[in-house]
């Protein structure tokens, strides 16, 4: 499933000692430097390119805008803005100058025609319901962010669950239990939120218990979901017997 995915797996547990979280940094080092890797069988659709932010004094001293309006000082880190507010990560309000400014190494990959995704590791803390793995923002040609997907890892997803039924109004599929939640405009599903067992569960790694695949797109004319979600969904419908 590739280094990524290894290092979500230990990220959170591993995160509270340093000499495992320095271990952690270097196997996303490692992934990143390769441009990406496919998780949870997904294509990864990689271009290999890799931007390396330097962390030279222009860089610490920039000044961007936040989600208020005070702006703040930022400097890159391997692994993301330090907050465990989802609102920070998932949102639609974003550029690529702000993904940069804000994770030191972002690989770049291709989705849909006229598409750009950049893709950064995330470890959001040490909770149960803290995530561990990649995200990426896909950006249409004038900056826009229309689509956003997350690959990885958590021991509790409740917190996840409730913030995309409260903010994108995803609801739970009767039909399969709880483990897929789809959220829909004009009848038609936009977005995809999938949890699943992890093949094996280990007990000194709780906060790697369930695997999450989440797909988030901007719902406007000619939107469409990704190749990949529309394959769990007709999956879904044939296990089920739709």
């Amino acid at each position: 499933m590739g280094v990524i995915l290894a290092a979500a797996l230990g990220g959170p547990f591993l995160w509270y000692n340093r000499p495992a979280a320095e271990n952690l940094q270097a196997n996303v080092k490692s992934w990143l430097s390769r441009g990406g890797s496919s998780v949870f069988g997904w294509p990864s659709n990689q271009s290999g390119a890799l931007l390396e932010v330097p962390l030279t004094s222009q860089t610490q001293a920039a000044s961007v805008t936040g989600s208020g309006n005070s702006p703040v000082s930022v400097l890159p880190t391997l692994t993301g803005p330090a907050s465990s507010d989802l609102r920070t990560l998932f949102r639609f309000d974003v550029s690529p100058r702000w993904v940069t400014e804000r994770w030191s190494r972002v690989s770049t990959v291709r989705g849909e025609p006229d598409w750009e995704g950049l893709r950064v590791p995330v470890v959001t803390g040490t909770q149960f319901d803290d995530l561990a793995g990649s995200l990426t923002y896909y950006f249409d040609a004038k900056h826009q962010v229309r689509r956003i997907t997350f690959h990885g890892v958590t021991g509790d997803e409740r917190k996840l669950v409730t913030f995309v039924s409260q903010v994108y109004d995803m609801k739970p599929d009767s039909d399969l239990a709880g483990s897929l939640h789809i959220a829909r405009w004009n009848g038609q599903p936009t977005s995809v939120l999938r949890v699943a067992l992890a093949p094996v569960i280990r007990s000194n790694m709780p906060h790697s218990r369930l695997e999450i695949l989440l797909e988030l797109n901007r719902p406007s004319v000619g939107f469409r979901l990704s190749s990949q979600s529309d394959s769990i969904l007709q999956q879904h419908r044939e296990n089920r017997g739709w």
